[in-house]
């Protein structure tokens, strides 16, 4: 998928009401029109049998002359989906009878059945890690790391799928590093994240982001670390990240200047780690203060970039600027908050809810194509971890327009007043509109945007862009793309 940006350095900040006075209908997509793969993958041969469930322990006797409890019945082993079921875990014995009364305690439950594994050919769907969807038993610190995976950790506020399981996210991960993640070639340990060969396998900022938000998730720090060193091999006068690197390490024409939505993503990423590993209070800090003075106005109107001035709603994330706000203690952050709503409100269709790819700046990016399409992921974040009214309005909104064309039907281009202009079915798209149901209570919306994504992030010949956004929607209707920093 050709997802680049087509960046002229522009060095002034204008204000929100010189930006967006011109164009609140907006417009094209700074990354251009990407791509599907088309074509169904091969359905993979069955999993292989989950494993038998534990035996529930005995009771305890009783103290003092009544019958201790019998211990209860494990669970049944969790069967890979087309392997044969787990065996049930045996029942636990009875307490025997005690010399003098109390009660002997439960046996404890027996440990569900692991997971099948894969069929050949395109990836099976496999058995549940664990079958909790949102809510559940977070895994406990460990080796180092306080957020280990998986973490189970749902809001109140929104809704998740009916069946879901983390292996989706853990074998999405694998697939994106064995895909995507490379070495650089200088042999000190940096990686990159490179996109399709249909790009030259080059490396944009957007892709180093995503990387080391997928990477601090799923408690990879090596993977963290060497994206993150890749990272200072590139940076601009500003000490941001250039936002397009040709394969071989030089600077793409053009690509001398930042992006916004990739250099918050790195800053949130290091705010993740700093709460998942420590050791980056520093340069966390740092790059959330370098993003804050660069890549937004002083009203606190979003840009392009460090040296780009234009708005695209896609780039709006008001779930970081919160964390970011309470990690520093800078206020700027609350002004780029309030800010971030206001544009919204500005820019998006009053029936729809569909905003432009670039909605100040640009001409000919008007349509909600393959930038705006995350837009609703980001501002679900925000009504998901925050309650905000504001976030939970606007994905009520955009998420009923994708109720309504269902998941089946959902294309990869609208006019903001829904009209369709795409011809492609993808995760790029389908992502984001589930996690927009999930704020807005679309059960229906959001069941079937999992069961899309989710064999698309575990997917072998899925693109990057593709890969990318199944990977990300995974995440979250698992209950596992969270703020760190909340708990």
């Amino acid at each position: 998928m050709n997802h680049g940006r087509m960046m002229k350095t522009v060095s002034r900040a204008l204000p929100l009401g010189a930006l967006l006075l011109a164009s609140c209908a907006g417009s094209p997509s700074g990354g251009g029109t990407g791509t599907a793969g088309t074509g169904a993958g091969t359905a993979g041969t069955s999993g292989g049998a989950g494993t038998t469930g534990s035996a529930g322990t005995t009771g305890s006797a009783g103290a003092a002359g009544t019958t201790g409890n019998a211990g209860t019945t494990g669970n049944a082993g969790t069967g890979g989906r087309g392997g044969t079921t787990g065996s049930a875990g045996t029942t636990g014995a009875a307490g025997t009878t005690g010399a003098a009364g109390t009660t002997g305690a439960a046996g404890t439950t027996g440990a569900a059945g692991t997971t099948g594994t894969a069929g050949a050919g395109g990836i099976g769907t496999g058995g549940a890690v664990a079958t909790v969807c949102g809510n559940g038993p977070p895994s406990a610190p460990s080796g180092g790391a306080n957020f280990p995976f998986p973490q189970h950790r749902a809001s109140g506020a929104c809704i998740y799928p009916t069946t879901c399981t983390d292996s989706d996210a853990a074998m999405g991960w694998a697939a994106y590093k064995s895909a995507l993640v490379v070495a650089d070639g200088s042999g000190d340990g940096s990686l990159r994240v490179q996109r399709d060969s249909g790009n030259g396998n080059d490396t944009v900022s957007e892709s180093i982001s995503y990387g080391m938000l997928f990477s601090v998730y799923m408690n990879d720090k090596t993977t963290f670390d060497g994206l993150w060193k890749y990272e200072q091999k590139h940076l601009d006068a500003r000490g941001l990240m250039n936002w397009h690197i040709n394969s071989n390490g030089t600077t793409a024409t053009g690509g001398l200047n930042s992006a916004t939505d990739a250099d918050e993503d790195m800053a949130f990423a290091l705010l993740l780690a700093d709460k998942q590993w420590g050791g980056y209070t520093t340069v966390a800090t740092n790059m959330i203060t370098t993003v804050a003075m660069n890549d937004f106005g002083t009203d606190g109107t979003v840009k392009g970039g460090d040296t780009y001035v234009a708005v695209d709603p896609s780039y709006l994330a008001p779930a970081f600027y919160r964390a970011f706000k309470l990690y520093t203690g800078d206020t700027r952050w609350t002004t780029i908050l309030n800010q971030t709503y206001t544009i919204l409100s500005m820019v998006a269709n009053a029936t729809t809810g569909l905003v432009p790819d670039w909605s100040a700046g640009r001409t000919g990016a008007g349509n909600y194509t393959y930038d705006a399409t995350r837009t609703p992921f980001r501002v679900a974040l925000d009504a998901c971890w925050n309650s905000d009214v504001n976030a939970i309005a606007f994905s009520t909104k955009i998420g009923a327009f994708f109720a309504g064309v269902g998941v089946a039907n959902i294309k990869d281009g609208y006019n903001l007043d829904g009209t369709v202009i795409g011809s492609y079915h993808n995760s790029t798209f389908v992502g984001p509109a589930g996690a927009a149901g999930m704020a807005a209570n679309q059960a229906k919306l959001v069941n079937d945007a999992y069961a899309f994504v989710a064999p698309d992030a575990r997917g072998t010949s899925t693109n990057y862009y593709d890969r990318s956004w199944a990977l990300f929607a995974t995440l979250f209707m698992t209950g596992n793309f969270i703020d760190f920093s909340a708990y």
